[in-house]
């Protein structure tokens, strides 16, 4: 086998250990999903984050609210990616289920959260 072939065979093995992972951890959905960004899924704010939405998925939790400054990835992580790994892990479990996620502003339900959202679980 080429060294080519072999470095192709290796990244191949690692996004699928990570789409394995990214079933059952938020942030490793996050990372699969946009791996561009997976240094910044990876700080100490949006881990804790990520284990208090994997609580509420899992039924430990009923409801809460995240505060963060701006800017500080709470729509991205919060919003659509917990909206997404949420319906897709209810699906593949057998157990369809909606998400309904309210905003302060209709654009930004509509242009950040909604559509890219809907469009992410199309594909």
């Amino acid at each position: 086998m080429t060294s080519l072939a072999t470095q192709e065979l290796q990244a191949e093995l690692k996004r699928r250990a990570l789409r394995i992972q990214a079933r059952n951890k938020l942030i490793a959905y996050c990372c699969y999903v946009d791996p561009a960004q997976m240094d910044m899924y990876k700080v100490k704010h949006l881990r804790a984050a990520a284990q208090f939405l994997e609580k509420i998925e899992a039924g430990e939790i009923k409801r809460g609210i995240m505060v963060f400054p701006p800017r500080h990835w709470k729509t991205s992580l919060g919003s659509r990616k917990f909206s997404e790994w949420f319906i897709g892990k209810r699906f593949t479990e057998g157990k369809p289920y909606s998400v309904m996620v309210a905003s302060y502003g209709a654009s930004l339900a509509q242009d950040t959260i909604s559509a890219p959202t809907r469009d992410t679980i199309r594909d």
